[in-house]
């Protein structure tokens, strides 16, 4: 810890010279979710999001580096042992190697989740590692190619913990009929802390992405986007662990993404209705094949067949700028609809959520 200090005091003498600048924002999100679970139970409750960000930037001509802290608080209001708390401490630097921007961004950053006792095994820690490289072919062309590592540690559950290996490549296009079109692709791996080499406990997963968006400017305040992702897993498996007559896969505890493979698209439309009026409305439709879940009955008794959904989902958004009132306020609305059928009975559910955020910025 004394090295990060010192390495952190470097880094602000190094950066003396430079523009410094505090900024500071929060918000409070409440919304009421009539299945907070996401299953047929269909429970439901009343959440309030308590979030706040403080950060420092050192300014250049070329170069910003920041330093951030993220905290928050979802305070839950029927299943009070589900409120945690998130914290997240990083560091970021941005160099622009010329006048047409080309930034490299270059960071690290520390989390961790704590919940209450009835959930600790959700407690998590994640180290993350990253750097991106935007660089501009012409005025309306550019590719930008990152990395991401990630150490995720489940204190209670070790068996779970792993690294997560990302790499990506993206090309982002406009052009003068006010189209933009992003197309990417992205390789990750998932490896496993604990080397078990045991029969059905994989030791490592490798999936890949590819995404296609198109965007299209209507007028100067109406837009429509659409978009494509699939992803496959290359190398496919799951851990699990046994308790009595049961057991409880990672997916189930975690919503491992790297437990299905998929498909997902998706449509919007925004609108500018005045300069401090933004709405938006956007559906998607997805599937999940899961590579190594099975199905399941009521009474958990498993099926021969692997659990696959499909999930539409619909939902609407509206924003308020408020600085006619004090600057850096805003009020947010959002109402969102879930369709999700399995062949699982357990996921088989409906899911209406109500949201209303007040955030400002100073």
């Amino acid at each position: 810890m004394i090295r990060i200090y010192k390495f952190i005091f470097v880094l602000l003498i190094f950066h003396s010279t430079s523009i410094a600048q505090i900024y500071l924002s929060t918000s409070v999100d409440s919304y009421f979710d009539d299945n907070i679970f996401n299953n047929y139970l269909q429970e439901s409750d009343f959440v309030n999001i308590f979030s706040g960000e403080i950060g420092y930037d050192f300014e250049t001509e070329s170069n910003n580096l920041e330093i951030y802290y993220i905290g928050s608080f979802n305070k839950y209001n029927i299943n009070a042992d589900k409120s945690a708390q998130f914290h997240k401490i990083g560091l970021v630097n941005t160099y622009l190697f010329s006048e047409n921007g080309n930034p490299l961004n270059a960071g690290v950053n520390y989390s961790s989740r704590i919940n209450r006792e009835g959930y600790y095994i959700y407690d998590y820690n994640r180290l993350s590692l990253y750097a991106n490289y935007l660089h501009s072919l012409s005025e309306t062309n550019r590719i930008q190619i990152g990395v991401i590592g990630n150490r995720i540690d489940y204190q209670n559950f070790s068996l779970f913990s792993h690294y997560q290996l990302k790499g990506f490549l993206r090309s982002i296009n406009s052009f003068e009929s006010r189209t933009s079109v992003i197309v990417g692709a992205e390789i990750d791996q998932k490896l496993y802390l604990d080397k078990l080499e045991q029969d059905g406990l994989t030791d490592r997963v490798v999936q890949t992405k590819l995404h296609f968006q198109v965007g299209q400017g209507i007028t100067d305040d109406f837009g429509i986007s659409a978009y494509l992702f699939l992803r496959k897993n290359l190398e496919s498996g799951n851990r699990y662990f046994s308790n009595d007559d049961f057991v409880y896969y990672e997916e189930e505890i975690f919503n491992d993404i790297y437990s299905n493979d998929g498909t997902e698209t998706g449509l919007s439309f925004s609108y500018l209705i005045s300069p401090v009026i933004h709405a938006k409305i956007a559906g998607k439709y997805e599937i999940r094949n899961y590579t190594n879940l099975p199905a399941a009955l009521e009474d958990g008794t498993e099926l021969n067949e692997l659990r696959s959904d499909k999930q539409f989902s619909l939902g609407t958004f509206l924003e308020f700028g408020l600085s006619s009132i004090l600057n850096g306020l805003s009020l947010s609305t959002s109402y969102n609809f879930i369709s999700n059928s399995s062949n699982d009975f357990y996921y088989n559910y409906l899911n209406n959520v109500y949201s209303i955020t007040l955030g400002f910025d100073f």
